[in-house]
């Protein structure tokens, strides 16, 4: 994601909340739909992958780190 890259999920046992419940497969040929989709829609694969790029920054060591904090600073002064 963080590289423009397009990430299809199983919709169980993955962390769908990264792709914000986006691109995500409950079965192969759901899958497959959406790996044609992807190849025969370039456009659509770009845009999608400048999305989930975005959606990643939120994931970057340091916004983590920062949320973290901000809850055991909280928990302290509460």
């Amino acid at each position: 994601m963080y590289t423009h890259n397009v990430c299809i999920l199983p919709d169980r046992q993955s962390y769908p909340e990264i792709t914000n419940n986006s691109n995500l497969y409950a079965s192969e040929p759901e899958l497959l739909e959406m790996l044609t989709n992807y190849i025969q829609k370039p456009q659509a694969c770009r845009q999608m992958g400048e999305i989930m790029h975005q959606r990643s920054l939120e994931y970057i060591p340091t916004n983590v780190v920062k949320r973290i904090s901000q809850v055991i600073e909280s928990s302290i002064h509460h």
